[in-house]
């Protein structure tokens, strides 16, 4: 079995901040990230088992949290590339308000993971461009087993149904 670091983001309140989100506690993550290399993403296929990094942290966020990753303030990162994050949904179509949302990842990375299935992700970006930020999800917690699948961005933001739900995702943007 092996030793994986698990990092908990608890926002203050109930785990059902159902709110809207300017409202939610913001929780900044200043721990370890997973620095992802070009030949680990070329290896993750949709489908097909994974196991991840053992020195991968895995963040455990309450529902109803913003998660600001690297959060030192006005990053090198968002002035290089713009902001970018992740909303994770209840329902299909991202129309209801988000259980959580991420923010501020590049290619230093965790494993976020939460409890309960979201149905779609919107993937968002400040600025056009390529790279993109991109979501990868999977359908238990930690990351652990089939990649369900890939989400990307086109333009400022798109969102994608994960019909079958999704508890954990990885957020990653320029690794090449």
């Amino acid at each position: 079995m092996r030793f994986a670091l698990i990092l908990f983001a608890f926002a203050m309140g109930t785990s059902a901040n159902n709110g809207h989100p300017d409202t939610w506690p913001v929780v900044k993550y200043n721990g370890p990230l997973y620095k992802m290399t070009p030949e680990m993403l070329r290896e993750r296929t949709m489908n097909e088992s994974w196991e991840i990094p053992k020195d991968m942290p895995l963040i455990n966020v309450e529902l109803g949290t913003h998660l600001v990753l690297g959060a030192t303030g006005n990053s090198s990162l968002e002035k290089r590339w713009g902001l970018h994050s992740i909303e994770a949904f209840p329902g299909l179509g991202c129309v209801e308000n988000p259980i959580i949302t991420a923010a501020n990842f590049g290619c230093g990375t965790g494993c976020i993971t939460f409890s309960t299935q979201a149905q779609s992700g919107r993937v968002s970006q400040q600025y056009v461009g390529n790279p993109y930020p991109t979501m990868d999800v999977w359908a238990g917690e930690y990351c652990f087993g089939l990649r369900l699948q890939h989400l990307g961005v086109v333009g400022l933001d798109s969102c994608t149904d994960v019909n079958v739900g999704f508890q954990s995702f990885i957020g990653y943007h320029n690794c090449w």
